[in-house]
C-alpha cells in the first residue's frame, strides 16, 4: 500500500470498494468501519460550539521519535484534507485493523537502522 492514502480529498477510498479486501460494500445500507478525524474552529469556548473551518487542512501521521539524537521516521497517512475533515472507510473492523497494521509495518520499515 502506498502512503499517504489520502491527499487533498476528504474521503478515502474514492470508490465504494474496501481498500483492504476490495469488497464492494462502502455504501449505505451496508455497515462499515470508519477512521475519521479533523479539526473545528471553536466559536464559543463556554458552550464548546464549533464550526468547520474552511482555512484548515487535516492530517494524520504515524511518527517514530528516535530519541537521544537518533533519527526520526514519519509515515503520512492523510495530507491536506480540505476543511480539516477526513474519513477512511473499510467494510469491517478486520479490514480497518489490517490497514492499521500495514501502516505500522510501513512505519517500522521507515525507521533508520544503525
Amino acid at each position: 500500500m502506498k502512503f499517504p492514502v489520502l491527499y487533498e480529498s476528504g474521503t478515502w477510498p474514492s470508490t465504494h470498494r474496501c481498500p483492504q479486501c476490495d469488497k464492494l460494500a462502502l455504501l449505505s445500507p451496508h455497515p462499515m468501519a470508519i477512521l475519521a478525524g479533523g479539526a473545528l474552529r471553536v466559536t464559543d469556548p463556554d458552550t464548546k460550539a464549533a464550526v468547520v473551518a474552511s482555512d484548515c487542512i487535516g492530517l494524520l501521521s504515524l511518527f517514530w521519535h528516535g530519541g537521544g539524537g537518533r533519527p526520526n521516521a514519519q509515515l503520512p497517512i492523510v495530507e491536506y484534507a480540505p476543511l480539516g475533515q477526513y474519513e477512511l472507510r473499510f467494510c469491517s473492523t478486520q479490514c480497518l485493523k489490517g490497514f492499521l497494521c500495514a501502516a505500522v509495518d510501513a512505519l517500522e520499515k521507515a525507521i533508520p537502522r544503525d
